[in-house]
């Protein structure tokens, strides 16, 4: 059986796609599968796959067009075979140890989901060296030993401040995705946003592996420093609108609806601050007032339904007891 499925989204990232499959086969666990997705890239992205392909069959090459990262990542998750499943992105690394660490703390406490720690660095233009001059991003100064419910987890890193979306940022076992029907919101950017809280708010077992395994490089054409504003506040709509969907479908405790709600309003306060300092359409300032309103309503909804279901749930107590009693 195949022990680990790594799922790499692959667009227009020659310079740096051959440094991050090699990350993954130099581990030292082997019994794995590196599904690439080629979202339509028009570099030689796809053909330096397909060349380490060649050399290697635990890579894949899938082609498909061009539909963004999310799309990419859902397709490999349908093709994914592995017992856990890691989402890399193309342009980054992990540590040779990755594998054989996660796996060992996952299969040892049975987790559904695994954090860990990771570094980042910028790429200097003259002398192509790395400089790791951005720790603080993704490394974590507290630990969370045990093994944790995940929306109380949740509830403690973003009491600290230590909650990282990024899915390069844990490892999952895949019969948890399937049972959970966790999917990547697609049409968006910043799907992490939603995909990570849903899943961490749905996990029964996860934990905090305090180790720095992953690297994230820091550039000017990714996603998320390359598009354009009124592309970052529609992604941020859509998941003020699943946050809050979120908080009305899913069963978890008040601490962490009361967490989700403040990330609700930190993603609110993206959105406005996007439209005040960057130019945007006509259309996506009118499109921010619904970011507003989606905010509002997830406040009256936490502070006022609990309570509605409370009476409810007392009114129909008193009236079995009255029923009781007449009989």
């Amino acid at each position: 059986m195949i022990k680990l499925s790594v799922i790499i989204p692959v667009f227009n990232v020659a310079s740096y796609v051959g440094q991050c499959i090699q990350s993954v086969l130099q581990q030292t666990c082997v019994n794995m599968e590196v599904i690439c997705i080629d979202d339509g890239s028009s570099d030689n992205s796809a053909v330096i796959v397909q060349q380490i392909s060649d050399q290697d069959n635990r890579v894949q090459l899938h082609r498909q067009k061009n539909q963004g990262q999310a799309a990419a990542r859902n397709r490999g998750m349908e093709l994914a075979r592995g017992e856990f499943i890691y989402f890399l992105d193309a342009d980054d690394y992990i540590d040779s140890s990755f594998a054989e660490e996660c796996i060992n703390e996952m299969t040892a406490n049975d987790y559904d989901l695994l954090f860990f720690d990771g570094n980042t660095f910028t790429v200097d233009d003259l002398s192509g060296q790395e400089e790791h001059n951005c720790p603080q991003l993704y490394q974590r100064i507290t630990s969370y030993p045990g093994v944790w419910k995940g929306s109380d987890l949740f509830a403690e890193m973003m009491k600290r401040r230590e909650f990282r979306v990024q899915p390069c940022m844990y490892i999952t076992r895949r019969d948890f995705i399937i049972d959970n029907k966790l999917t990547f919101p697609e049409g968006i950017i910043r799907e992490d946003e939603l995909y990570t809280v849903q899943a961490i708010l749905s996990a029964k077992r996860c934990g905090h592996l305090d180790r720095i395994l992953f690297n994230r490089r820091l550039h000017s054409n990714s996603t998320m420093t390359s598009r354009p504003a009124d592309q970052h506040v529609e992604g941020l709509i859509a998941v003020s609108q699943g946050y809050r969907s979120t908080a009305k479908t899913m069963r978890i405790s008040v601490r962490a609806g009361w967490w989700l709600l403040l990330k609700n309003y930190g993603a609110v306060r993206t959105i406005m601050r996007l439209v005040v300092q960057h130019p945007v359409s006509a259309k996506t300032r009118r499109s921010a007032l619904g970011g507003l309103m989606q905010v509002l309503l997830h406040t009256i909804e936490f502070l006022f339904c609990p309570i509605s279901n409370t009476v409810k749930k007392q009114r129909r107590t008193n009236l079995h007891h009255s029923r009781e009693e007449k009989v």
